[in-house]
C-alpha cells in the first residue's frame, strides 16, 4: 500500500507537491492507524466497556477498570480493558482445569506482560525461559537445602553442640543470624543502647526515615521502607552470600530493579505497539534498567570469579570443594552451557525480582494486621516461646551434648520443622495474604491453541487469561470474609484430613496467593520460611501499635495491582525476648 501511495503522488503532473502532500497524509493516517488502533478481541466472550472498535474507545475502558477493578473481575467469565491490556477473567472454579493444561502457557504470559524480550530486562527474561534455570535452582537447590536434614531430624540444634550433624540446615540458620544483625543495624537492636542512627535513604523508590536507635520509648517509623531493608538482608544472604548481602549497592539494587523494571513495563505499554522497538532506546526508564543490568554484573563479577578460582584450586589439589550456602554456584552448574558472569548476574536479579517485594508486602501487610489486635500478639509469643523450648529439650535429650552450653550461648539453630509447629503464626500469615492481595487475579497464562473448558466456553488461540481471587470473598469457604481473623486457617487445618491444604505453601483454587498448579511459585517454602524467621525476630524483640488504633487502608496502584500503603506509620518499641534468637 505505502508503494502505490508513493507512486500515486510521483505521477500527479502539475500537482505533484499537491499530490505529495495527500500522499505524506495519507501515510501518516495509516502509520497512526496501525500504531492507535486495537481490535476488539474474542467477540464471543462478554465484555466489560468493549462496546466499539478502536483505541480510543479500549482506553476508555482501561480508565474505568483502573478506577473499578476489583469491582469489575467478579464471578463470570468475561473480557476486560485492562491497564496492561484486554484480559479475560475465569472465575476461581477453573483453576483446576488450567492449572497443568499445557496448552495454557505461563512464560508467554510473563514475557508479554513484562516486555522481557527487549535489552534491559535480561533476568525478566530468564523466567520464562525454555531453561527454566530459576525454577530449576529454587526446586532443586533452595528448597531441598531447607528440607535435607530435617525431614529425618526434625528437631533444633544448639548452636554450642560440638558434635552437631554436618548436613545441619544452615541456610535457615543464616536467615535467623541475618535477621538479629539487620534488625541491629535498622533499628538498634541492642537494648538500652542509643549511639547511632537508622541510615538515611534517598531514591525514586525509597522513602526517608531517620530515626534514633530504639529504647523503652514507643517510636514512630514508616513501616514499609523498614520491612524492605530487612527482606533485601535476608534474601541476599541466601541469593549473593556474605560477600555482597551487606553491600549497600549491591542491596539497592536488590530493591530497585523490581521497581525500575515495572516503571519501565509501564512507561512502555503507554506507547503504541510499533513503536515500541524503537523508543526503548529513549525512554529515561528503560535506560534506568540497563543501568542496573550493568551495575549488577560489575558487582557480581569479582565475587563469582573468586568462587570459580576457589573451586579450580579445591579440584587441583583432589579435595572437596568448599561448601556452597548460597545460590551463586548453583546458578553457575545449572545453566546448560557456560555459565558467565553475565548470566549469573541476571539470575541474581531474577531471584530478586520475584522474592524481595513479595515477601515484603506479605511482612509489612501481617504487622499491620497484628498491631490491632495486641492480644494476639502476646498468645503468638506464648506459642513460639513453647515451640522453641520444647524443640531444644529434645535437641539436648537427643544429642547427649548438654554441658551447660544453653546458659553460655542460648541461642537456637533453626529448622523448618520447628517453623512448620508454628501453626498459629501459619495461620495468620495465610489470613493476611488472603485478605490483603497484592493483585486482584493470579494465574496468568496464553493459550497456544483453543482451549474448550468443562462447561463448553472456548478460550481462542492468544487469548490471556487470569483467574480471579473472588474466592477469598466467599462467606461459604470463608465466614465473615471481611474480617481479619488470625486463628481462621489455624483451625480449618484442624478439621479431620485438612491438615496440608490450609498451610501458607499450600496451593488450592480457594486460595491463590502463591499461585496453583505446575506453575505455582516454587520459591514459596524458602518465602515461608524467611517471612516467619522474621516476624519471630519482630515480635519477640518488638512491641507494636497502630498510631491512630486502625489499620491503614491498602493502595489501587493500578486497576489488576493493590497493596500495603508505603507511607504506613507503625509504632514500636524495644522488648526484652524470652529467649535469644
Amino acid at each position: 500500500m505505502l508503494q502505490q501511495i508513493t507512486d500515486l503522488a510521483s505521477h500527479a503532473g502539475p500537482y505533484t507537491t499537491y499530490g505529495q502532500l495527500m500522499a505524506g497524509a495519507l501515510v501518516l493516517g495509516l502509520v497512526l492507524y496501525v500504531c492507535f488502533h486495537e481490535q476488539e478481541l474474542h467477540p464471543d466472550i462478554p465484555a466489560f466497556g468493549i462496546d466499539d472498535k478502536g483505541w480510543m474507545r479500549i482506553e476508555k475502558s482501561r480508565k474505568r477498570y483502573t478506577e473499578r477493578g476489583l469491582q469489575i473481575a467478579g464471578e463470570a467469565i468475561q473480557r476486560i480493558a485492562t491497564d496492561v491490556g484486554v484480559k479475560i477473567f475465569l472465575p476461581a472454579r477453573y483453576a483446576e482445569e488450567i492449572k497443568n493444561n499445557k496448552n495454557m502457557s505461563f512464560k508467554k504470559a510473563i514475557a508479554e506482560d513484562s516486555f522481557s524480550y527487549y535489552n534491559g530486562l535480561e533476568p525478566l527474561r530468564l523466567l520464562s525461559s525454555d531453561h527454566n534455570i530459576v525454577q530449576r535452582v529454587t526446586r532443586q537447590n533452595i528448597t531441598q537445602t531447607l528440607s535435607s536434614w530435617h525431614l529425618s531430624k526434625p528437631y533444633l540444634i544448639l548452636h554450642s553442640c560440638n558434635n552437631a550433624d554436618p548436613s545441619q540446615d544452615l541456610v535457615t540458620d543464616d536467615i535467623s543470624e541475618e535477621a538479629g544483625l539487620a534488625l541491629e543495624e535498622i533499628l538498634g537492636d541492642k537494648e538500652g543502647k542509643n549511639e547511632k542512627r537508622l541510615p538515611t535513604f534517598r531514591s525514586s523508590h525509597e522513602i526517608v526515615i531517620d530515626i534514633s536507635i530504639l529504647n523503652a520509648d514507643w517510636t514512630t517509623v514508616t513501616l514499609k521502607p523498614l520491612i524492605l531493608d530487612l527482606v533485601a538482608r535476608l534474601s541476599s544472604r541466601l541469593f549473593v552470600g556474605t560477600e555482597l548481602c551487606r553491600n549497600k549497592e549491591w542491596l539497592h539494587l536488590a530493591k530497585n530493579y523490581t521497581l525500575d523494571s515495572f516503571d519501565a513495563a509501564r512507561a512502555l505499554r503507554r506507547k503504541p505497539l510499533a513503536l515500541r522497538s524503537l523508543l526503548i532506546w529513549f525512554l529515561p526508564e528503560w535506560h534506568r534498567v540497563r543501568q542496573d543490568v550493568r551495575d549488577a554484573r560489575r558487582l557480581l563479577a569479582p565475587v563469582i570469579n573468586a568462587r570459580l578460582e576457589r573451586n579450580r584450586l579445591a579440584d587441583e589439589k583432589g579435595v572437596p570443594r568448599p561448601r556452597t550456602k548460597d545460590t551463586i554456584q548453583w546458578f553457575y552448574d545449572a545453566f546448560p552451557t557456560h555459565a558467565t558472569t553475565r548470566k549469573i548476574a541476571d539470575a541474581q536479579l531474577a531471584l530478586s525480582v520475584v522474592a524481595i517485594h513479595t515477601t515484603t508486602e506479605l511482612l509489612t501487610g501481617v504487622l499491620l494486621d497484628l498491631a490491632q489486635k495486641e492480644e494476639f500478639i502476646t498468645e503468638l509469643r506464648q506459642d513460639i516461646v513453647s515451640i522453641l523450648t520444647k524443640a531444644n529439650e529434645s535437641a539436648i535429650a537427643l544429642s547427649g551434648a548438654y554441658d551447660g552450653a544453653v546458659e553460655k550461648n542460648g541461642k537456637v539453630a533453626w529448622k523448618k520443622n520447628t517453623l512448620y509447629q508454628m501453626k498459629l503464626l501459619d495461620s495468620a500469615l495465610k489470613e493476611t495474604q488472603r485478605l490483603h492481595v497484592r493483585d486482584i487475579a493470579s494465574m496468568r497464562r496464553i493459550a497456544e491453541s483453543e482451549v474448550k473448558l468443562s462447561d463448553g466456553t472456548v478460550i481462542p488461540k492468544g487469548a490471556f487469561t487470569w483467574v480471579t481471587l473472588e474466592a477469598y470473598r466467599n462467606p461459604e469457604r470463608y465466614p465473615d470474609p471481611e474480617v481479619y481473623n488470625p486463628r481462621r486457617f489455624r483451625d480449618m487445618r484442624s478439621q479431620p484430613g485438612q491438615e496440608n491444604k490450609w498451610q501458607l505453601v499450600s496451593t488450592s483454587a480457594d486460595h491463590l496467593g502463591f499461585g496453583h498448579g505446575e506453575h505455582a511459585c516454587p520459591g514459596r517454602f524458602f518465602a515461608s520460611n524467611e517471612v516467619k524467621i522474621a516476624l519471630v525476630h519482630l515480635l519477640m524483640k518488638y512491641d507494636w501499635k497502630l498510631p491512630q488504633g486502625r489499620r491503614p487502608d491498602d493502595v489501587v496502584k493500578g486497576g489488576t495491582e493493590t497493596g500495603v500503603d508505603g507511607q504506613a506509620g507503625i509504632m514500636l518499641r524495644r522488648r526484652k525476648e524470652e529467649m535469644q534468637l
